[in-house]
């Protein structure tokens, strides 16, 4: 069984993403969109690479857009290690559009990885909003606890008042009865 939602690690989830686009999603219990986002980037990136004949990823040639490419981080180092090793004068007619996919493509994937960190984030903090600590000496306390809550209530006899920790009205100094 997979460890609920806010369990989960986001150096993983951003590690996996990182990795494989779409997979951060896949590991936050959000296969569906991961397949779509992984399938819409690396077809993106795939087209660029081969607009380009697999020379549009070089960080010797484009420094700065290779910081685009370097945030889709298994399919750079795979396009590193087996592309050709030396491209700096291949001119192709549309490799500007092919360096602007692949550099789209790692933005893209960006956007995927804080997706799938904000997931479980806003998993947290909604966990953290339903946690009401119990507190010494209260009326009311979450359910399920022996002794109060509805335990209590249900152990009182009916002529006994509930009592509350504010008053419900004005008090005999403020005119009431």
């Amino acid at each position: 069984m997979a460890p609920p939602l806010a369990a989960r690690s986001l150096f993983l989830a951003g590690v996996l993403g990182w990795l494989v686009p779409g997979l951060g999603q896949a590991y936050v219990g959000r296969p569906g969109r991961g397949l779509c986002m992984g399938l819409a980037i690396g077809l993106l990136y795939l087209g660029g690479l081969a607009l380009s004949g697999f020379t549009a990823v070089n960080p010797r040639t484009y420094e700065l857009e290779f910081v685009a490419h370097a945030l889709i981080g298994g399919p750079t180092a795979l396009v590193l290690q087996l592309g050709p090793a030396d491209a700096t004068g291949v001119l192709l007619p549309h490799l500007e559009v092919a360096r602007l996919y692949c550099a789209v493509a790692g933005l893209l994937n960006l956007v995927a990885v804080c997706d799938a960190l904000g997931e479980i984030l806003a998993a947290r903090e909604e966990e953290a909003e339903r946690y009401v600590p119990p507190v010494e000496g209260a009326a009311f306390a979450p359910q399920g606890e022996p002794g109060v809550g509805a335990d209590a209530d249900a152990r009182r006899p009916a002529d006994t008042p509930l009592a509350l920790p504010f008053p419900l009205g004005p008090g005999p100094a403020e005119g009431g009865a």
